[in-house]
């Protein structure tokens, strides 16, 4: 019961807040320099021969970067050069867009009998309304040619910006 306590204060000659002791510092035993800590010997040559490899297959590509040097700026007469022997490399990729694999065989079939070297690339990632045909710049002449042999299809001719992984590629859609 709260009423029973008596809350006025009375005169006490003891500080009311009490001063904190402080404890005496403890010494610490001195280290025992004599023994060595104890560690595997066959981490530390694990640890020697990964550095090792480390620095050796870095030593050997940068020496790989030293024997071929490449030089982005071409001529005209380099790049034309470059231009001929691609247009004997001509591969037409052909992919399944919707088309049907009958249409794909005839299509595959065709080009080669006009010349072409084709690869039968099977199943597109997507399916197109329209026949799509991408070419990389110079290809341009080729990829009309083949637009003109695939007269039956509603056909669209895309130049794409960025060169490499193909040539000509075919995206046979439905119609």
């Amino acid at each position: 019961m709260a009423r029973d306590f008596d809350f006025r204060r009375t005169p006490t000659t003891k500080p009311i807040i009490k001063t904190p002791v402080t404890p005496a510092p403890v010494a610490r035993p001195p280290i025992q320099s004599a023994q060595p800590i104890k560690r595997s010997k066959n981490v530390s040559w694990v640890a020697v021969v990964v550095i090792l490899a480390v620095f050796a297959v870095g030593l050997g590509l940068y020496y790989q970067s030293l024997q071929a040097p490449r030089s982005n700026v071409q001529t005209n007469s380099e790049s034309s050069v470059e231009q001929q022997s691609e247009k004997k490399q001509l591969v037409v990729d052909v992919f399944d867009g919707g088309a049907g694999t009958d249409v794909l065989s005839t299509t595959v079939a065709t080009l080669k009998q006009n010349g072409f070297t084709v690869t039968d690339s099977g199943k597109a990632q997507f399916e197109y309304d329209k026949t799509y045909i991408w070419y990389v710049t110079g290809f341009e002449s080729d990829a009309q040619k083949i637009a003109s042999l695939l007269s039956s299809r509603k056909t669209v001719l895309k130049e794409s910006k960025v060169s490499g992984g193909f040539t000509i590629q075919i995206q046979l859609g439905k119609e």
